[in-house]
C-alpha cells in the first residue's frame, strides 16, 4: 500500500469466487523526463529536525524510506554500510537506520563501528530485517542495535520508534569531576576529558581548542559528542568542573573564596562569583558558610 500510494496510486482488495481473493492495484503511467535516480549524500540543510541516516541497497525501499521520513527529519542515504559509515562519522547523525544484508559492509558491521567508536557510540542504531524468529532478534540486540524493525513494516509504527529512541537518547547526564557513570565507552571519553580539565584546573588560558588537542578530537566532534551525552558544551562542561572543584574546595578547605578562584581558573574573583551564582543559585561566600 505504501509503495503504491507512493506512485500516487489505489489498491483495492474484492472475493475471488468460488474461493480466494483479488488484489487490484491501479497506477498511472508517466513518462520521467530525467533519468530516476537514488540520491545518495546531498547537502545536510539546518534545521531544528533530528538528522537520520538509512542505509539500504534496495533502491525502492530506500526511495520509499527516505520520502517518507523526510516529513519529519532531515534524511542521509546510503547504499551500502562503507558509505554510511562514512556519513556517519562525517554527519554525526542522530539516528541510523540500516538493512542488514548490504554490499561492501553489512549492518552488523556497521553497528559494530558505530558503537565501538568513542565520537559515535551515542547514536541509536535501528535494524531492518525481514527474519522474524525470536534467536535471530536476539542476536541482533546483543551485537548492539537499540531496536529492530521487521519487514515488511508500518511506516507509523517505524516513525514511533524513532521518536521514541530520539526522545530516550536526550536524557542528559550531569558531569561532575570524578564522578561520571554513563555508558562505557562514553565513561571513558568524559573521564579523559575530565582528568585534563583537573590537570589543568588553575590554567585561566585552557580553551576548548585545547580540550579537543588533548581528545585526539577536532572541536566540532568534541562538541557534538559531549551535547548529545551531557547536554552541554565544551565550554560549559570545562565552568561545569571547575565551579563542582570549587565547591569541593569550599567544603572541605580552609582556603578563602579568592584563592579557591584563582585554584579553579578563574583570574577574576567577581566573575568567579557570579559563574557561581549562576551555576549553584548561592554565592560562594554563601555557600562557605554554611558548610562550616
Amino acid at each position: 500500500k505504501d509503495f503504491v500510494q507512493l506512485l500516487e496510486g489505489d489498491v483495492s482488495v474484492s472475493d475471488n469466487v468460488p474461493c480466494g481473493s483479488v488484489f487490484t492495484v491501479r497506477v498511472p503511467i508517466r513518462k520521467p523526463s530525467v533519468p530516476i535516480a537514488v540520491p545518495t549524500e546531498k547537502p545536510v540543510e539546518k534545521s531544528g529536525k533530528p538528522l537520520v541516516l538509512i542505509a539500504e541497497d534496495n533502491s525502492d525501499l530506500l526511495t520509499l524510506l527516505s520520502d517518507n521520513l523526510g516529513l519529519y527529519f532531515r534524511v542521509l542515504t546510503a547504499t551500502d554500510g562503507a558509505e554510511a559509515w562514512d556519513l556517519v562519522q562525517k554527519h554525526l547523525p542522530e539516528i541510523v537506520l540500516t538493512d542488514i544484508m548490504m554490499p561492501v559492509m553489512d549492518g552488523n558491521e556497521l553497528c559494530s563501528r558505530i558503537k565501538g567508536t568513542a565520537t559515535t557510540s551515542h547514536i541509536p542504531v535501528v535494524f531492518l530485517t525481514a527474519r522474524q524468529d525470536a534467536a535471530y532478534q536476539a542476536e541482533v540486540l546483543r551485537a548492539g542495535a537499540d531496536d529492530y524493525i521487521v519487514k515488511p513494516f508500518n511506516m507509523e509504527i517505524l516513525l514511533l520508534r524513532l521518536r521514541r529512541l530520539l526522545s530516550k537518547n536526550d536524557n542528559k547526564i550531569e558531569p561532575a569531576p570524578s564522578r561520571i557513570q554513563i555508558t562505557p565507552l562514553d565513561v571513558k571519553l568524559v573521564e579523559q576529558a575530565t582528568k585534563y580539565i583537573e590537570e589543568n584546573m588553575s590554567r585561566t588560558d585552557m580553551t576548548v581548542e585545547d580540550l579537543s588537542a588533548a581528545m585526539s578530537m577536532s572541536r566540532t566532534n568534541l562538541y557534538k559528542k559531549l551535547l548529545r551525552i551531557t547536554g552541554k558544551t565544551p565550554l560549559d562542561f570545562i565552568r561545569t568542573i571547575r565551579l563542582k572543584r570549587a565547591t569541593q574546595l569550599l567544603s572541605e578547605s580552609q582556603l578563602s573564596v579568592a584563592e579557591i578562584a584563582y585554584m579553579v581558573g578563574y583570574n577574576n574573583q567577581r566573575y568567579f562569583s557570579t559563574s557561581f551564582q549562576k551555576e549553584f543559585g548561592v554565592l560562594p561566600s554563601d555557600f562557605k558558610k554554611r558548610k562550616i
